[in-house]
């Protein structure tokens, strides 16, 4: 019988490409500018040493405009990162076409993705993208939230910069 102590090293071995996780249509108003964020556009890596920082993205050129430092909108961008989007630092300009694609090279360092990001644009418009009816007893109360009425729209703003207004009929 042999008693010792045996060190064992466990090395995380990068073994998964970066799988895209939200896949929508861009949408901006025609000639207008929009902020590109992880809403639209989102990749992720399973591997448990990767962030979104690593996460890195390769543009191609796109008919329908282009993408730009937010802080610095004259500073066009070839390539940015997973956080980057997290964070709001880019700008998509429209000019020319209505529809097209952004084509997108996403690698974690090692492996690689292809990747399409379609670009719609169009007039500015706000919609309903969940209108569910909320029953209430008369006399009673109900939590009135986003899984009873959320909205989308192409301009420039955040989800939670629009307002609802609730009228009674």
């Amino acid at each position: 019988m042999y008693a010792g102590t045996f060190h064992i090293d466990v090395l995380l071995k990068n073994d998964n490409a970066p799988v895209r996780t939200v896949d929508k249509v861009f949408r901006v108003v025609s000639g207008g500018e929009r902020l590109l964020t992880g809403r639209h556009l989102h990749y992720e890596d399973a591997d448990a040493d990767t962030s979104p920082a690593d996460v890195l993205y390769k543009r191609q050129d796109v008919a329908n405009g282009g993408l730009y430092l937010a802080a610095q909108p004259n500073a066009p961008v070839m390539e940015f990162t997973q956080a980057d989007l997290d964070a709001g630092r880019l700008l998509f300009r429209h000019q020319g076409v209505e529809a097209a694609q952004m084509p997108l090279w996403v690698t974690d360092g090692q492996f690689y993705a292809n990747g399409v990001l379609d670009i719609r644009a169009s007039a500015p418009y706000v919609e309903l993208t969940n209108n569910s009816r909320l029953v209430v007893r008369h006399g009673g109360a109900a939590a009135f939230t986003t899984v009873n009425l959320c909205a989308d729209s192409n301009v420039n703003s955040l989800p939670e910069q629009l307002t609802f207004q609730v009228s009674v009929i």
